[in-house]
């Protein structure tokens, strides 16, 4: 069964679901189909894939390997509240061109953010400027 958590983003409640199982998110979740982790503007839901295991069998184009999942949902997440973050600051649909063109829903630059985030944040924690 699915574990709920809310969290606060820039005064409004987000609710993060991570979703425990293949089953779980073919019966109940299917807007997490082909990926990890998903955000759901318009209800302010963040849905997570959530492994029980600690590692889970994946299969890339190099062949059949086995990725620990616990940084990768851990990453999906990360990346998931950043999409949050621009969404709740207005800048979700901020930029020229189509809504999909936008720089603020384009997921490399949504990645590099997430990704580098707590390389950043420790970067500010050693100068003790992380005040907000």
């Amino acid at each position: 069964m699915a574990e709920i958590r809310n969290i606060d983003i820039l005064g409004s409640n987000y609710q993060i679901i991570y979703v425990q199982s293949e089953e779980e998110k073919h019966e109940n979740y299917p807007h997490l189909m082909g990926c990890y982790g998903i955000l759901l503007s318009t209800s302010r839901t963040i849905l997570i894939m959530a492994y029980n295991d600690d590692i889970v069998g994946y299969t890339d184009e190099e062949g059949g390997i086995e990725r620990n999942w616990k940084p990768l949902m851990k990453s999906s997440l990360r990346h998931e509240i950043i999409h949050a973050y621009l969404n709740e600051c207005g800048l979700r649909f901020c930029a020229k061109g189509t809504n999909d063109e936008s720089w603020s829903r384009n997921e490399e630059m949504v990645d590099w953010i997430a990704c580098l985030s707590p390389k950043i944040f420790k970067t500010f924690k050693e100068l003790d400027i992380l005040d907000e």
